[in-house]
């Protein structure tokens, strides 16, 4: 009995000294940048957004660092920063995905339509990039297109995507001359002749209408490629 008891006390000694580094190391990436250059590295990490009050960064549960300070964090879920988007904008939060010789940032933008029911509120990823110290732009074929221009690979790649731009411009305009078409030709299907009563009374559709509407739902299907092989032009870049 005596010497299983010595045994253990090893064991317990091993298994502490492996996980103590671990936690160690996260603890170590709770990191704040301020503006004015200071360095916080923290235990606890919390971001708060009060109702009616200014956001703040709690640090260890006593230090309070409001947000028009901070130049950036990293919390559990990743890292954040604020920059300006354009030359007039104001600074917004951006969440990194993406690090390399082209950074990536998205951001979560919610607006509100209105509709026959009152309105609904609506949120949408935004997508952008940063080559080097440059400006951060919008991830879209044109932006690209300049700041990868010296990587063969990645321009060959956007020019994939230019197809299928193309495709939805092509989309949209037979589309839309279809449908207009379509609703001169309905319009001439549905005129009666002579006096009333008619005779027939249904509501008769072009084919040309559907064929329009059918055109025009093509880029719904090209965005989730356009989106894959744009985001495949900056990894190839980055390797």
């Amino acid at each position: 009995m005596k010497l299983k008891i010595y045994f253990c006390v090893p064991l317990w000694t091993i298994v502490f000294l492996a996980i103590a580094p671990k936690s160690i190391a996260q603890d170590s990436s709770l990191i704040v940048g301020l503006k004015s250059g200071k360095v916080i590295h923290a235990n606890q990490l919390k971001l708060k957004e009060p109702l009616l009050k200014s956001s703040y960064i709690l640090v260890n549960e006593s230090e309070k660092y409001p947000i028009q300070e901070v130049k950036y964090y990293q919390d559990q879920t990743g890292y954040y920063s604020w920059a300006r988007i354009d030359a007039y904008g104001k600074e917004v939060k951006l969440k990194r995905e993406l690090t390399g010789n082209v950074n990536t940032y998205s951001r979560l933008v919610s607006s509100y339509s209105y509709n026959e029911f009152g309105g609904m509120y609506s949120t949408t990823k935004v997508e952008y990039f940063q080559k080097g110290q440059n400006e951060i732009n919008k991830i879209n074929y044109e932006n690209l297109s300049r700041a990868l221009s010296d990587n063969a690979a990645s321009a060959s790649k956007l020019d994939e995507t230019k197809s299928l731009k193309t495709l939805n411009v092509v989309a949209y305009v037979v589309g839309g001359g279809l449908l207009i078409g379509g609703l001169a030709h309905m319009n001439s299907l549905n005129q009666n002749e002579g006096s009333p009563p008619y005779e027939d009374t249904s509501i008769k559709f072009s084919p040309l209408f559907f064929i329009g509407a059918a055109t025009l739902t093509i880029p719904l299907f090209t965005k989730s490629p356009m989106k894959r092989k744009l985001n495949e032009a900056i990894a190839i870049y980055n390797k």
